[in-house]
């Protein structure tokens, strides 16, 4: 997970912000962003992605469906697990809480939850991150914000920005 983004909208300004978090936390360029049918991820992309320059440029790949050739599997499974753990708390009752939810679900799924594609490693642990946690959340939370900008440069390496 390389950027998160609440919203109660999905309008162009809204893809502008999460787009440019993503792109200030990635180490380079994307080569490719793949998102889902939503109008606005196009112009968003042209917003924050746009170059005339043909090294520079990033392809902009809109998934067409389910057999489609791309698809964005990956963060749809991402946000399967997300919800299947909302469920359980009957949803979230301020825009607030569900900021400081999303922050530490970044935290949890980068730097506690192991990954199948990783072969049961969390993504910090397949980037070289070790975390020295002594005193329990006080220090994942602070470990993890040292780490952060290193484990995205990592995650964005290896996978490409995923939206939904």
């Amino acid at each position: 997970m390389v950027a998160t983004h609440l919203s109660g909208e999905r309008t162009i300004e809204e893809v502008i912000k999460l787009f440019k978090q993503a792109k200030e936390r990635s180490a380079e360029r994307p080569k490719r962003v793949v998102v889902d049918g939503l109008w606005a991820y196009e112009k968003g992309f042209k917003k924050v992605f746009y170059s005339r320059y043909k090294e520079h440029r990033v392809e902009f790949v809109r998934r067409a469906g389910i057999r489609a050739r791309e698809t964005n599997n990956v963060v749809e499974r991402l946000h399967g697990t997300l919800k299947d753990r909302l469920k359980s708390l009957r949803g979230l009752k301020s825009e607030e809480t569900a900021k400081v939810w999303l922050d530490g679900w970044f935290v949890y799924y980068n730097f506690l939850r192991p990954h199948l594609s990783l072969k049961g490693k969390t993504p910090a642990e397949a980037c070289g991150i070790e975390l020295k946690i002594e005193n329990g959340w006080r220090d994942l939370i602070r470990e993890a914000t040292y780490h952060q900008t290193r484990l995205t440069k990592f995650v964005s390496n290896e996978a490409k920005i995923e939206t939904r």
